[in-house]
């Protein structure tokens, strides 16, 4: 991750037990919120209490608070379905911090 894109060695995996390393090579803190939905990667809506963020509709789990220069990673157990790996720290995913992810 950086300001202000999500890339990942690969878009597609296959379901099962799926780790994520998360490096920030960027110069703010980001995170990694993993969500199954079938909405577009650009489509999914502000919260109603903060427009700053967005919703997290089949939130699968997270990676928080990666700070400048840090990794993390983290193992998922992810079921066969279309998903959006989103930033959400405030105003991260309307600047373009999001990628479509297909688990098979």
């Amino acid at each position: 991750m950086s300001e202000w894109s999500v890339k990942l060695s690969q878009v597609s995996v296959l379901a099962g037990q799926v780790t994520f390393v998360l490096k920030n090579d960027g110069k703010v803190t980001h995170e990694l919120a993993i969500l199954q939905t079938d909405l577009a990667q650009d489509k999914i809506p502000v919260r109603a209490n903060d427009a700053k963020k967005v919703q997290e509709p089949g939130m699968v789990g997270e990676i928080e608070g990666v700070g400048p220069g840090v990794t993390k990673e983290a193992t998922f157990d992810l079921k066969p379905g279309n998903y959006v790996l989103i930033c959400n720290e405030e105003e991260h995913y309307m600047a373009g911090m999001y990628l479509a992810f297909t688990v098979k």
